[in-house]
């Protein structure tokens, strides 16, 4: 058979059957490994969907020794992401980001959100950064450090109060500052 009628027959399978269920189950088993892993990396980030009735809400993290000294050096802070349910015209009530130490709360962040960039009928989410330099990081006894995210319903005015049943998508991560948009 000559090379240009082999290109008319198409590609051959050359080896048996197991060979080729071996080679599937191998991407398959990669494929599922690779989503493993991003579980394991997953104790760096915390996400929450929220209704706004329901805040505050408390997000853990599990950061490693490599990961608190970078943020005590100032090399890694942190970003809060935080997208609409709906998409909003408004501005938000303020919003506290604080540390929970303890029995006590150390706000690290007060922020307002302003009115939603709606690209494919979906709110884009905010992103704020965190800078951590110069604050103590104590784990819990389970080794988390735990934020917790509030909104002064109270202060807002009429205009800015979301609608009932309003929901919040909440992203906390670590980050490095080239990392952060």
């Amino acid at each position: 058979m000559s090379r240009i009628d082999a290109a008319r027959a198409g590609p051959t399978w050359r080896g048996n059957a197991t060979l080729g269920i071996l080679v599937a189950l191998a991407v398959v088993a990669t494929t599922a490994c690779s989503g493993t892993f991003a579980a394991v990396r997953g104790r760096d980030a915390a996400t929450a969907r929220v209704r706004y009735a329901d805040l505050p809400v408390r997000l853990c993290l599990a950061p490693g020794a490599q990961t608190l000294a970078d943020s005590a050096r100032g090399d890694a802070g942190m970003t809060l992401s935080l997208r609409n349910g709906k998409p909003s015209d408004r501005y938000s009530a303020p919003f506290t980001l604080s540390l929970i130490d303890g029995a006590q709360r150390r706000p690290l962040l007060a922020f307002g959100m302003q009115p939603d960039h709606v690209e494919g009928g979906r709110a884009q989410p905010q992103r704020f950064r965190i800078p951590l330099r110069d604050v103590p990081l104590r784990s819990d006894p389970h080794g988390r450090l735990c934020f917790e995210l509030d909104a002064e319903r109270d202060a807002a005015p009429e205009a800015s109060a979301p609608e009932p049943g309003a929901t919040l998508e909440i992203s906390l991560r670590w980050s490095t500052p080239a990392a952060v948009p």
